[in-house]
C-alpha cells in the first residue's frame, strides 16, 4: 500500500495529465494516441500534434520524449498512431470470426497507403480543436514529416510546422531492397500479380529494414507521383522549422531543402552528433523546438 500511495503521489506532482485517446478518421479508422494536458492551460490555446515515422508509434521516439517537456511550458500535445503504425498489427476495430478461420485484418507500415495519411493527421487536428485549442503545430518526425507536409498543403490550418529528419519521397529504400533492375522489375510483377489476384495483403520479404511489405503497399511506393513532396512544400506558408541530426546520412539533401524552400519564417536546427531517433539528445531537440516556438511567437 505505501508503494502504490508513493507512486500515486509522484503522478500528482508531474506538470500533466495522460489521457489515452481514439480517433476516428473521416473513412472509419481507428486511431489510438496519448493525450498530455499541461495541468496549467496554456493562455495561447496551442497545442502540438506528434506524429511518428512508418513503423512507429505514439509511445517512441519523438513521440515519447518531447510532450513531457513540453507540458513544463504549459503546452498540451497529442501523440498519436498513424495506421501506419508498427510493422503490422490486428485491427481489433473491426469485427473478426476468430484466427481459427485467419480473419484477422491487418494494418501497419508493411500495409501502408501514401494517400491515407492526411486524414489520419486530420483526425488528431479535429480533436484537438474539439478541445478548444486554436494554434496547432505539426511535429512530424521521418515519414511523419512527409505526411506533416501533405497534411499542411491540403487542409491550410496549422499554426507552425516542424520537420523533425522527414523523409522527402518513399522511393528512397527501393534501391536497399532490390539493388538491380532486373530483381525491382521481378517484385513489381510479382506485387501486381498478387494484386490482381485480390491478395494485395499478402506480404512480400525484403533483405533489409522494413523486412517485409505488402504487394499492394509496395505497388502504391513505386507509384508516388513525382515531386509529391517538393509540391507540398512549395505551398506551405506557415512557420516552419527543420531539424535533423549532423549524423545522419540526408543532411546535404535537407540542406538544399532548406536553402530553396521559400518561406519567410523558416529556422534550421541541426543537433551536433545526434543520428535519425535523437538517441542521447531529446534535450536538445526539444530545446531547439521550444526556441522556435517561442521565436514566431506560439506560446
Amino acid at each position: 500500500m505505501a508503494e502504490t500511495t508513493h507512486r500515486r503521489g509522484a503522478a500528482d506532482r508531474k506538470p500533466y495529465a495522460v489521457d489515452l485517446v481514439t480517433l476516428t478518421t473521416d473513412d472509419g479508422m481507428l486511431l489510438d494516441g496519448a493525450l498530455y494536458l499541461a495541468r496549467k492551460r496554456p493562455a495561447s490555446k496551442a497545442a502540438l500534434l506528434i506524429i511518428h515515422g512508418k513503423a512507429g508509434n505514439f509511445y517512441t521516439c519523438v513521440n515519447r520524449f518531447l510532450p513531457p517537456r513540453f507540458a513544463k511550458l504549459g503546452y498540451a500535445s497529442l501523440s498519436m498512431n498513424m495506421r501506419c503504425h508498427d510493422l503490422g498489427y490486428n485491427r481489433a476495430d473491426l469485427p473478426s470470426s476468430g484466427s481459427a478461420a485467419g480473419a484477422f485484418r491487418m494494418a501497419g507500415g508493411a500495409w501502408e497507403q501514401l494517400d491515407a495519411g492526411h486524414l489520419d493527421l486530420k483526425a488528431g487536428v479535429a480533436h484537438l480543436r474539439r478541445l478548444g485549442f486554436e494554434r496547432i503545430v505539426l511535429c512530424g518526425h521521418s515519414s511523419g514529416g512527409f505526411y506533416a507536409v501533405d497534411y499542411v498543403s491540403r487542409h491550410r490550418d496549422a499554426a507552425a510546422l516542424v520537420l523533425l529528419s522527414p523523409l522527402t519521397t518513399n522511393k528512397t529504400p527501393l534501391r536497399l531492397w532490390f539493388p538491380t533492375d532486373a530483381e525491382l522489375a521481378a517484385a513489381r510483377r510479382q506485387a501486381e500479380t498478387l494484386v490482381v489476384q485480390g491478395r494485395g495483403h499478402e506480404i512480400i520479404p525484403l533483405r533489409t529494414w522494413y523486412h517485409a511489405i505488402s504487394a499492394a503497399s509496395l505497388l502504391d511506393r513505386l507509384g508516388e507521383r513525382q515531386g509529391w513532396f517538393d509540391e507540398a512544400l512549395a505551398t506551405v506558408d506557415v512557420p516552419t522549422l527543420w531539424l535533423y541530426g549532423s549524423s545522419e546520412d540526408r543532411v546535404d539533401l535537407w540542406r538544399r531543402y532548406y536553402e530553396t524552400m521559400r518561406n519567410e519564417q523558416k529556422h534550421l536546427s541541426i543537433i551536433a552528433g545526434s543520428e535519425h531517433q535523437y538517441l542521447g539528445h531529446e534535450e536538445a531537440v526539444f530545446a531547439a523546438i521550444a526556441q522556435f516556438l517561442a521565436t514566431v511567437g506560439i506560446r
